[in-house]
Formats: C-alpha cells, structure tokens, sequence
C-alpha cells in the first residue's frame, strides 16, 4: 500500500517537529558556553613610532598593529589599542603589555618581554643632503657633530659614546620637529634607531629633497613585545605560539615590505 507523504500526516509530521526543535534548542544551549562567548581583551599599549604605530584620524593604526592584529585573532581575544608617550607606557596599570619597545636591563626588571622580536633594529641618522657625512664606523666619526635624539627612546652603545654631543628632543611630535631642525640646520642630524621610522617621516613630511640617511654599524638591538607582569601570567605563552603561528606564514619584515609594495 502506498505510504502518504508526511505533509499528508499533520498530526505525526508535528510531532516529528516538536522533537526536532527541542533537539535544536537543546543543542544550541549546550554550545552557548564556549561557542558563543565573548574573546576575552587584551589592552595593547603602544607610542607612537609611525610606521609602526600611530593616531591617524584619532584611530590607532600602523603596520605594527595590523600585524598584531593577525596574532590576536589566532590567540583568541580581542585587542584594545591605547596610545600613550612611552614615558607612562613604562609603568601604566592600565595595560597589559606594550607593542614594542627596545629592551634594555633596566626594563627588564619591570617588564618580561617575548621571547623573539618583531624587528631587529638599524640605526640611522637623519642629515641634510648636503652634509659631509657619508659613512659610520663608530662614534668617531660623529665627534664634532651634534645630534639630535628622542629623550625617551632607545639609543645604542655607539650613541651613548661620553664625548657625543647629543641634545634630547621630546613630545609626542619628536620626530617631525627633530628632521625639521636638521632641514633648518639647528642639528646636524637626528639619531633613530629604526630607520624605517626615519624614512616614513622624511617621506611623509616631503623632504626627500633635503634629507637623506646614514645607516650605523648592525648591533643586534630589536623592538619586541614586552608585558606587565600580569599581563605575562594571563597571556605570554599563548602570545608566544600565536607569534611563532603567524610568523611561519610571513614575518613582520615581510609583511611591511608587503605594505610598502601595495603604496
């Protein structure tokens, strides 16, 4: 005999669909918990030092971010940028690591920074075309001379050679005011030591014409991640097998080289 189809079976049909809904919602209930709770937020301190990090139009942003930004999507949280001068960076509780940051021994007793780094570190200096220096070895070749550098930033053991003249420059604008004050010869150059950050700010400000840059001798020193202490407990081990997960698909180097490329 022929079977009727289930809409030709309301009563049985209904019931068959009842069941299956409260199978549904069951399910969904027992997922609830995991599958649909909130990432938890990791409040990611960083100072300005374009191309890393920067305010554009009030928001973070910066090839630093964007990178770190695939690191929190495979750690599982949710990043909150806050932007601060490195001096309140240091010691914020507000914070649970910093972006980047030079290391150095006295930093390290306050902050656990990441096993690798982002970017290992060449210093330049920033002079006017003009300028008679071409090439540096050591701080011999900078006697004589007087440099401008950030007041809060990391210098190098070349830079911190006693017989340099070296006139510190602050604020959160230091790096455009110090490449105007070598344009305008008030300095005869400007120490950084990321030159990349050096070359965003001569090419942002359009002085490509007046400035050009030296490179110092390698010395290993890198920008890397560094957290709070609490922050270390909470989330350095996941960070650091997001890192290494992200950094086998491509290396932050890479991925501003990418950046650069698509300008």
């Amino acid at each position: 005999m022929h079977q009727p189809y289930p809409w030709a079976m309301p009563g049985r049909f209904a019931l068959r669909l009842c069941r299956w809904g409260w199978a549904c919602i069951l399910m969904l209930a027992a997922m609830a918990p995991s599958a649909f709770a909130a990432e938890p937020v990791l409040r990611v301190g960083f100072f300005d030092l374009p191309p890393h990090g920067q305010l554009k139009d009030g928001k973070p942003s910066g090839h630093a971010l964007a990178y770190f930004d695939r690191i929190a999507r495979q750690m599982g949280v949710t990043p909150d940028y806050v932007q601060l001068p490195l001096a309140r960076l240091l010691v914020s509780p507000d914070i649970d690591m910093v972006l980047y940051l030079g290391k150095t021994r006295e930093r390290a007793q306050t902050l656990v920074f990441a096993r690798k780094p982002w970017l290992v570190l060449q210093g330049a200096i920033a002079v006017r075309t003009g300028s008679p220096l071409r090439t540096v070895q050591s701080a011999d070749d900078l006697v004589g001379l007087h440099m401008g550098a950030w007041n809060a930033g990391f210098r190098s053991q070349l830079m911190r050679d006693a017989r340099l003249r070296v006139t510190p420059i602050s604020g959160d604008d230091f790096l455009d005011r110090a490449l105007k004050m070598v344009v305008h010869g008030h300095i005869d150059g400007f120490y950084n030591p990321e030159i990349h950050a050096t070359q965003a700010g001569i090419q942002r400000l359009g002085l490509g014409a007046q400035l050009r840059v030296v490179r110092l001798p390698s010395t290993g020193d890198a920008l890397y991640p560094a957290f709070t202490a609490a922050g270390a407990a909470k989330y350095r081990k996941r960070f650091e097998a997001a890192f290494d997960a992200v950094a086998q698909r491509g290396s932050y180097t890479a991925f501003m080289q990418q950046q650069y490329a698509l300008r």
